[in-house]
């Protein structure tokens, strides 16, 4: 009933290990971004305040605040990329639509 050509199923595939290489960048940005920001308030803690390195501590928190604060919408565009994939891909495996 379904036929599959010689390809199409390397290529649903290949794609799905690229969006699952992009899924573990952005865990592991989201590590780095955690610890990163945990590194940062240990040293901020240890600097006196009013001091240049105190203030440029508290600015790199914020930075890394924000773009913390991003990763629920990036995760959202990353969840509908795959979806879109797995559909595009059986769409293309399956010969739905021909």
């Amino acid at each position: 009933m379904f036929m599959r050509k010689k390809g199409q199923m390397a290529t649903a595939i290949g794609g799905l290990t690229g969006l699952a290489t992009v899924v573990i960048l952005f865990v592991v940005i989201g590590m780095v971004a955690a610890f990163g920001s945990d590194i940062i308030q240990d040293t901020q803690d240890d600097l006196g305040a009013d001091t240049q390195a105190y203030n440029n501590t508290v600015k790199a928190n914020e930075g890394i605040g924000n773009l913390t604060d991003k990763m629920p919408t990036l995760a959202t565009v990353l969840i509908g990329a795959f979806i879109i994939l797995i559909l595009v891909s059986a769409f293309a495996v399956f010969g739905v639509g021909r």
